[in-house]
């Protein structure tokens, strides 16, 4: 009869211990959720505001400062000729160049005595950069030996050996690929310079085919300098470190303030006065806009007026005593005596002044050629010389400055014609024909233009 009731017993405590068990797991299971909640809830909101803030630069404000913007440059000088004739400061004008970049911001990729492999790959590094960043600014600077044919630029490898003028195609790097490159880019401003404005130094070159010839396709957005006018020479200055025109370039280059038109209008300035006028840099520009390449103007701070004091308030003034105030005496009547007549004056004549001799004034000195008209002139001169590719050049910024000078686009177009560049000569008549509809001339009769 024991072990029934100890079994019974068994059986009801076995049954009490699963009954406990299950009330503490429906106790701990809603703390086990809401906990899960809770720390689901904290990590959404944890992982918010960090995607916020990876986004932000991208939102940062149109008007920020040119400082922070990305600015990528290639920089090459060739020197170091095996074929043609050496040049002594086209390195120096490079390595100087690449730390004024530096100075401003640029990450700059620096090409010295290149292999036509060597820059060919750096344009398009270059090319690169600019197109992973749309919102930055390229510069590419060469210093070097450059020759121009058929209407384009070619610039010169270290190691180039050319025999003919008809393989400068296959062993020259073509400026205009250079500025395809950038165009393709993308980018909102690119920047070009050419401090190889130099004699052809080739056995096979053409007569009359001095220095560069004007762009013919530029690219949108972007600046063009040369170190003179298409079709000279420029200042090689071989007693300095530096050309004649880089060094004014460097100097203003780490000029604060100067916006990126200001730089090359000073520079410009800077080295035809330094040379006589004997070498004008030429600017073209696609690029309207105004930018900065380090930092903007300082803007003067006007300091805060003091506080203005309240002026102390006036102490009243004392009354004066009034004071007694005695009769004065008559006068005695005065004897008044006849005044004498006076003797008259015999009035002498003043002698006329001597006129002083009138000195011509001197007359000023002629100011430098500043208008369309002077530059039309002198592109005439050229013109009468035989000089076309430095005629081209004045009509060209004859043209730049009166963009409705039709006279201009004529013999622009006359001087193609005599160099066999007919379909700009072509273009150059059309211009004028659309500029004046009966300009005669420019239908075919083969005249110069007149002065208008």
């Amino acid at each position: 009869m024991e072990s029934p009731m100890v079994h019974s017993g068994r059986t009801r405590s076995a049954f009490r211990m699963p009954l406990r068990a299950v009330l503490l797991l429906f106790a701990v299971l809603p703390l086990t959720f809401c906990n899960r909640f809770s720390r689901g809830g904290t990590e959404t909101k944890s992982a918010a505001p960090a995607q916020e803030s990876q986004q932000a630069p991208q939102n940062a404000a149109p008007g920020a400062a040119d400082t922070g913007r990305q600015k990528y440059a290639l920089v090459i000088g060739n020197g170091a000729y095996a074929n043609v004739t050496r040049l002594n400061n086209p390195v120096n004008d490079a390595r100087d160049m690449k730390a004024a970049l530096e100075g401003l911001g640029f990450t700059v990729d620096l090409v010295v005595n290149g292999a036509l492999d060597q820059m060919e790959s750096a344009a398009t590094r270059l090319r690169g950069r600019l197109s992973a960043e749309r919102n930055c600014y390229g510069f590419f600077f060469y210093a070097g030996h450059a020759v121009q044919s058929g209407g384009e630029n070619y610039l010169i490898p270290v190691d180039a050996n050319i025999q003919s003028e008809n393989f400068l195609r296959q062993k020259a790097v073509s400026m205009q690929a250079v500025l395809g490159e950038l165009n393709d880019a993308g980018n909102v401003l690119n920047i070009v310079v050419l401090d190889a404005c130099r004699d052809n130094p080739f056995s096979w070159k053409r007569s009359g085919s001095r220095g560069l010839q004007v762009v013919s396709d530029q690219p949108a957005d972007s600046i063009i300098v040369y170190a003179t006018s298409a079709g000279s020479t420029a200042d090689d200055n071989p007693s300095g470190r530096n050309g004649l025109f880089t060094t004014h370039l460097l100097a203003n280059l780490q000029t604060p303030g100067l916006s990126v038109r200001d730089i090359f209008d000073k520079t410009g300035a800077d080295v035809r006065q330094a040379s006589g006028g004997k070498q004008i840099p030429a600017i073209y520009s696609q690029y309207f806009e105004t930018a900065y390449l380090g930092g903007r103007p300082a803007v003067a701070v006007q300091p805060t007026p003091a506080p203005v004091q309240p002026a102390p308030a006036p102490q009243p003034v004392p009354k004066p005593t009034p004071a007694t105030v005695q009769p004065a005496p008559k006068p005695a009547p005065a004897t008044v005596q006849p005044a004498p007549k006076p003797s008259p004056v015999t009035v002498q004549p003043a002698p006329k002044p001597t006129p002083a001799p009138v000195q011509p004034a001197p007359s000023p000195a002629p100011a430098p050629a500043r208008d369309a008209k002077s530059y039309y002139d002198r592109g005439e001169t050229f013109r009468s010389r035989g000089d076309y590719a430095t005629a081209i050049a004045e009509y060209t910024q004859a043209i730049r400055l009166n963009p409705d000078y039709k006279s201009a686009y004529f013999n622009r177009g006359w001087a193609y014609n005599k160099i066999k560049d007919y379909d700009r000569a072509i273009a150059d008549y059309t211009q004028a024909i659309r500029i004046k509809s009966d300009y005669a001339t420019a239908y075919g009769d083969g005249t110069a233009g007149d002065n208008f």
